[in-house]
């Protein structure tokens, strides 16, 4: 259990509950699936909604479009949701 809250904290980037919430709803919702719980990244992975910050099966973290070190921001309108294996680095 010690290695999963290590694992989080490498994945978590700080952001508070309602922006992770908003970039929650901006993954894909899957047909037939309960959008709350279970979608997909821009890329087409599943991500579960409480494995945010987890380098779990469907963990998924906070993505910037474009990277702030290319002057990218924290803006909602550049952040996504992206499985921990997609996001870029």
């Amino acid at each position: 259990m010690a290695n999963r809250t290590h694992e989080k904290a490498e994945l978590d980037e700080g952001f508070n509950d309602t922006i992770v919430e908003a970039v929650w709803r901006k993954g894909e919702i899957l047909p037939g699936g309960d959008p709350d719980n279970c979608r997909k990244d821009s890329c087409g992975a599943w991500i579960d909604r409480d494995q945010y910050g987890v380098s779990a099966e469907n963990g998924w973290a906070i993505d910037h479009i474009i990277p702030v070190s290319q002057g990218g921001t924290d803006n909602l309108n550049n952040l996504q949701p992206m499985h921990w294996k997609n996001k870029k680095v």
